[in-house]
C-alpha cells in the first residue's frame, strides 16, 4: 500500500487514505483515471491520424510510436479500423 501512496500525488492520496487493501487503493485509482474519456480517446485518433515519418527517420521509432498509440486505444477498448 505504501508504494501506491509514494507513487501518487498529493492531492490524490486522501482519496485512498481509507482503503484497507492495495486492491482497493488500485480499485478506487482506476475508477478515477482509467474510465474511458473521450478527449484522450480524440487526441490518440488525431496522434494517430496526423503520424507520418519525415525523411531520415528510422522505420522501427516510426512503427513503435504507431503500435504505441493503438495499443493506448486498445487498452480503452476503442475499436481501431
Amino acid at each position: 500500500m505504501a508504494v501506491i501512496a509514494l507513487t501518487i500525488k498529493r492531492t490524490t492520496t486522501p482519496h485512498i487514505r481509507s482503503c484497507r487493501t492495495c486492491e482497493d487503493a488500485w480499485n478506487t485509482l482506476q475508477a478515477m483515471f482509467g474510465g474511458r474519456n473521450a478527449a484522450r480517446i480524440d487526441f490518440l485518433k488525431k496522434q494517430l491520424d496526423k503520424i507520418q515519418m519525415d525523411e531520415g527517420d528510422d522505420i522501427v521509432e516510426h512503427l513503435t510510436k504507431i503500435r504505441d498509440l493503438k495499443e493506448q486505444l486498445l487498452s480503452i477498448d476503442e475499436v481501431i479500423p
